[in-house]
């Protein structure tokens, strides 16, 4: 799960890097003269499919060791809102800087990850 978060992550800031600095990407960070756009928004989207049915899997695998565990499937709409959104944020917001820092100022990304913190505080506690 964190392998994929992870790529998830890296493959969209290089999505950005690529929109923001255009031609010119090569000389910001020499390897992004290796990545295609194409490809990278694919990655993406095949990671955004990928991450929610591991997270459910893992949720009903971890179910036989603790009997509560399922419920964190019915967080999974959360998390995929969010990858969603960051996605369109690296992908639509050529203006910004870091896609990290407009992840961070977003309304809609923080307040759907602050409602996932909330549930899994209620699952775990419950």
């Amino acid at each position: 799960m964190t392998l994929l978060l992870s790529l998830f992550l890296g493959f969209g800031k290089r999505t950005h890097e690529l929109l923001y600095f255009k031609e010119k990407a090569h000389l910001h960070r020499q390897v992004l003269q290796k990545y295609s756009l194409p490809i990278l928004k694919l990655l993406l989207l095949g990671l955004i499919l990928i991450i929610p049915v591991v997270f459910i899997s893992y949720s009903f695998i971890a179910h036989k060791n603790n009997g509560k565990n399922y419920l964190f499937t019915f967080s999974s709409p959360l998390i995929l809102l969010s990858l969603f959104r960051f996605y369109q944020i690296t992908t639509d917001k050529k203006n910004i800087k870091s896609p990290t820092e407009s992840m961070l100022r977003d309304p809609l990304f923080m307040s759907t990850s602050i409602f996932w913190c909330i549930m899994v505080i209620i699952i775990l506690y419950m």
